[in-house]
């Protein structure tokens, strides 16, 4: 097993025969600036359904915004597009309308 430039564990499929690569976290490591939005995104959310548990809560948020099936494999980058366009629906059609703020 490789180590990941920020400390994780990585496979180690240099053996693969399939063409796939090495390293499945190839790449420059992610930022850490990311956390903080995500995290101020969902909190907004879990305020919204403050009754729910935490694990009850990840669920239904999954299930709300349709990506249950493939939640674990969702980019960051994409989640928190997903969450600004939640938060801020008028935004986003003011874009797409050519509206710049």
């Amino acid at each position: 097993m490789s180590q990941h430039p920020e400390g994780r564990p990585t496979s180690d499929a240099s053996d693969r025969d399939d063409g796939g690569p090495a390293d499945l976290f190839e790449g420059p490591p992610r930022s850490t600036e990311r956390i903080d939005r995500v995290l101020a995104l969902v909190r907004r959310e879990w305020v919204e359904h403050k009754d729910e548990r935490f694990f009850q809560f990840v669920k239904n948020f999954q299930a709300r915004l349709g990506i249950s099936a493939y939640a674990s494999i969702l980019e960051d980058d994409a989640l928190i597009a997903l969450l600004d366009q939640r938060t801020n629906p008028s935004k986003e059609q003011g874009e797409k309308n050519g509206i710049q703020e």
